[in-house]
């Protein structure tokens, strides 16, 4: 299913065409919260990514990061180990800058590292794409459309005052996302 056939699902449901707007932006919502919520393995890049390999200490700009949400992991080649996500009020501690850890401040990545390198490893997690009929594939409606049809039709039911099916269809979104934030997290049901 696509963003329009989830719209149209959704308007079907709750027959109201006068409320069509408000159903695209409460579809896009529940992806949306799907998506922070779930940390789901579809919802990762990774990529290497050049950085000055004569500094210790660097930033990366957040916009090299398609729709960055927040980091998964930062590993430097050659190293064992991750670099740490830390603080920022703890990086410098005993009068020592900590190194191989990183911190976000405003809209940069901040890093020191122990070992120069050229390059990182990071992975991390993208914000859905805002959907419209012109651009209306994303994952999450091709494998559980109906957990977003269930989410968005409670949101309508909210606003038009009918609290009753509201309550119905976010239960059943309740259940639905219960399940899928197990499946989808690894890209694997692992138990």
């Amino acid at each position: 299913m696509n963003f329009t056939e989830a719209v149209a699902e959704v308007l079907r449901i709750t027959k109201r065409p006068d409320k069509l707007d408000s159903i695209r932006r409460e579809v896009n919502a529940a992806i949306n919260f799907c998506c922070i919520e779930g940390n789901f393995a579809r919802d990762m890049d990774e990529g290497s990514f050049v950085v000055d390999p004569a500094l210790y200490a660097q930033s990366l700009p957040l916009s090299g990061f398609t729709r960055w949400r927040k980091f998964a992991y930062i590993k430097s080649p050659g190293c064992k180990g991750y670099i740490e996500q830390r603080d920022p009020q703890k990086v410098f501690e005993n009068h020592q800058e900590a190194r191989d850890v990183y911190y976000v401040a405003g809209d940069e990545v901040k890093l020191s590292l122990c070992k120069l390198t050229s390059s990182l490893l990071i992975g991390y997690f993208r914000y859905p794409p805002t959907l419209t009929d012109a651009s209306p594939n994303f994952w999450l409606l091709e494998v559980s459309p109906y957990m977003i049809i269930a989410k968005a039709t409670a949101s309508i039911y909210s606003d038009v005052g009918n609290p009753t099916e509201a309550v119905k269809h976010e239960q059943a979104f309740n259940s639905m996302f219960l399940s899928a934030q197990r499946d989808y997290k690894y890209g694997a049901n692992y138990g």
